[in-house]
């Protein structure tokens, strides 16, 4: 009869963790799921022999919101130049839009994950979202990241 769908990652993660497999518990898994089902463009990007291993698109396949193609980055992009611990720190973004902004701004100011951390902690989205001067916003942001200070320097001014 098999595990119950319900079980299936909890039971996974008792394989793995009887195999002497890091970083395979029951929540991380859920993490690995989210990150495949939010970048699974990235997924074409894998060597073939990782690529046999994974269920098909159309077993995997789940409607998920996603930004305008026009906010897509091209996954090459994305791996070649973002750590896993960035795209990490967008699994936790549920607003696709939200998700878009982090990953453009983090490629084009060259964020480190203590930066973009920083940046999502501080709500540099919904502040620029709600600021009359976003431009200005937008040039105190910048200088608060080169300075390593983030938001802190359009808090105190």
């Amino acid at each position: 009869m098999g595990v119950p769908r319900d079980n299936l990652l909890t039971e996974l993660a008792k394989q793995l963790t009887g195999l002497k497999v890091s970083n395979c518990g029951r929540r991380q898994l859920y993490r690995y799921l989210r990150f495949y089902r939010l970048y699974p463009e990235i997924v074409r990007t894998l060597s073939p022999q990782l690529r046999k291993i994974l269920p098909t698109r159309k077993q995997a396949q789940r409607k998920t919101g996603t930004p305008s193609p026009q906010l897509r980055i091209a996954p090459q992009k994305l791996i070649n130049r973002l750590t896993y611990s960035h795209l990490e720190k967008f699994l936790d973004i549920e607003d696709p839009l939200k998700r878009a902004f982090y990953e453009i701004e983090c490629l084009r100011g060259n964020w480190s994950v203590r930066t973009l951390k920083r940046q999502i902690t501080s709500l540099t989205y919904e502040r620029l979202g709600l600021s009359r001067n976003k431009e200005k916003l937008a040039a105190l942001v910048k200088a608060g990241v080169e300075q390593g200070k983030g938001w802190s320097v359009v808090v105190s001014q």
